[in-house]
């Protein structure tokens, strides 16, 4: 078991206040200069319900190339190549997390990990018990999605006591018509390079 628990008092680490309401996501690894204007800048957020389910909600603008595709074929893999939101949350004392993914093509994707990058099944497979919204305007310009899914299966599938035993993060990747991707996390994530799967530097989960 690899546990991603840091060293020093939980008072002094960042926090995700449940809310239900989403909060802009930060720009980080910002490459050749290119900065996102606001109308490019995804936002998420996630909250306790007070039946035990656990909703998170994520917005986008769609690109050109987000084709709205709702159907059979919604949980589909390696939509970190496109326009995709994802949200980790992860039990520190058992060194588990999952991976969600939500696009603005009305697919999704859902994964746990063991450790860090190591599947537990080889292609992810879907959350038990979840429920996926996608919304789009008729025009095309704005997307917004949630996924529910019952508190107390996250917590058996992380081997956690509670949603307050969990850290969480919210990242995501624009790909504009002209340009490099873009990428934003609420935490902030150290290194050079792209790398979200670092949980020692997530958000611990508190009430609001």
């Amino acid at each position: 078991m690899i546990s991603f628990a840091t060293t020093g008092p939980d008072e002094s680490a960042p926090c995700w206040k449940l809310q239900s309401q989403r909060v802009p996501l930060t720009q980080h690894w910002i490459r050749g200069g290119q900065l996102a204007g606001p109308s490019l800048i995804p936002q998420a957020g996630f909250d306790l319900r007070p039946d035990g389910m656990l909703v998170f909600t994520a917005s986008m603008k769609p690109g050109a190339q987000d084709k709205f595709q709702a159907g059979p074929k919604e949980f589909v893999e390696d939509l970190w190549k496109g326009n995709v939101v994802e949200w980790f949350l992860g039990c520190a004392a058992s060194g588990r997390y999952m991976e969600v993914h939500v696009s603005p093509s009305a697919r999704w994707w859902s994964c746990v990990f063991t450790g860090i990058r190591e599947r537990e099944t080889p292609h992810g497979h879907p959350l038990p018990l979840s429920v996926i919204h996608h919304r789009r305007d008729k025009a095309g310009r704005h997307w917004q999605a949630s996924v529910q899914v019952p508190a107390r299966v996250v917590c058996q599938l992380l081997k956690a006591r509670s949603v307050f035993d969990l850290r969480t993060n919210f990242t995501a990747m624009v790909y504009p018509v002209t340009g490099t991707a873009l990428y934003f996390s609420l935490a902030t994530m150290p290194g050079p390079k792209p790398n979200f799967h670092q949980p020692q530097a997530w958000l611990k989960v508190v009430k609001s």
